[in-house]
């Protein structure tokens, strides 16, 4: 056999099932954890409470409540990084959850789109 060998054959028949397993048990835990937040989220914060916080319009999404929050510890620790660090996970995790949101209302789209077609 020249080349690579095929992954099936260098691991065994027994670990490419199981990492097939595995990665559709991730799959189905994704969309389970994704089904909570499917709906399109309205910002918590009010546009008067964004613009007095002076938020740069990439950032005026429903995260900003969070972001407002996070700037302000900032402002008052005089930026250490280390005292505002669970607002800022908090933030980051929000983010990833509207990424993911997003994410999955796209393949929702592609997929009635080729239904559509077909």
């Amino acid at each position: 056999m020249r080349g690579r060998p095929r992954l099936a054959l260098k691991f065994g028949k027994k670990y490419f099932r199981d990492l097939c397993m595995a990665m559709a048990t991730r799959e189905e835990a994704f969309l389970k954890r994704s089904e909570a937040f499917i709906d399109p989220r309205t910002p918590e914060a009010t546009p008067q409470e964004m613009e007095d916080a002076q938020l740069p319009l990439a950032t005026r999404d429903a995260c900003a409540h969070l972001l407002i929050r996070l700037n302000r510890c900032r402002f008052e620790t005089y930026y250490l990084p280390w005292k505002c660090s669970a607002k800022r996970e908090a933030y980051m995790r929000c983010l990833g959850q509207e990424y993911d949101r997003r994410v999955l209302e796209q393949e929702k789209l592609k997929l009635a789109n080729m239904q559509k077609k077909h």
